[in-house]
C-alpha cells in the first residue's frame, strides 16, 4: 500500500506509536518522513494573496511568487469570478500573525523532523 500522510504524525510520541507495531498495523508504518523546506517568507507572500468571494465562496491566490528558486503563479478562476469586486482577505491574513503561525510550527515541527533524521528515514 502506498500513501502520503500530510502533518503526522505531528509529535515524537505519535512517530513512536507508529513504529510501535502493536499499536500502528505494520501495511501503515511509515518507511520515510519527507520534509519539504520553503522559505518562511515565500509561505507569508502566498497567504497574504489568498482571497475568499464572499458572493460565491471562491477561494483565489493573487500573488504571484517568482523568487529563489520558487515558482508559484497566481490561483485565479477560470472562467473569472463574475463577483470579483467581492473578494476578500481572512481576517487573520495579517502578516505578524502568519510570522507567529509559522515561528510555531517551526518549533512544533523540529522534535519530528530530529526523529526521524535521528532513525535514518527522512528524506
Amino acid at each position: 500500500i502506498l500513501f502520503i500522510l500530510d502533518g503526522f504524525p505531528r509529535t515524537v510520541a505519535q512517530a513512536e506509536m507508529m513504529e510501535a507495531s502493536e499499536y500502528w498495523p505494520d501495511h501503515l508504518t511509515a518507511d520515510v518522513a519527507i520534509s519539504i523546506d520553503v522559505p518562511d517568507q515565500v509561505c507569508i507572500d502566498k497567504v497574504l494573496g489568498r482571497r475568499i468571494c464572499r458572493e460565491c465562496g471562491g477561494n483565489y491566490n493573487v500573488t504571484d511568487i517568482n523568487y529563489e528558486g520558487y515558482v508559484m503563479p497566481p490561483s485565479m478562476p477560470n472562467p473569472p469570478c463574475p463577483c470579483e469586486k467581492n473578494w476578500m482577505k481572512r481576517e487573520d491574513d495579517k502578516e505578524e500573525i502568519i510570522a507567529a503561525r509559522i515561528s510555531d510550527f517551526h518549533k512544533e515541527t523540529k522534535p519530528i523532523i530530529d526523529h526521524y533524521e535521528r532513525i535514518g528515514e527522512m528524506i
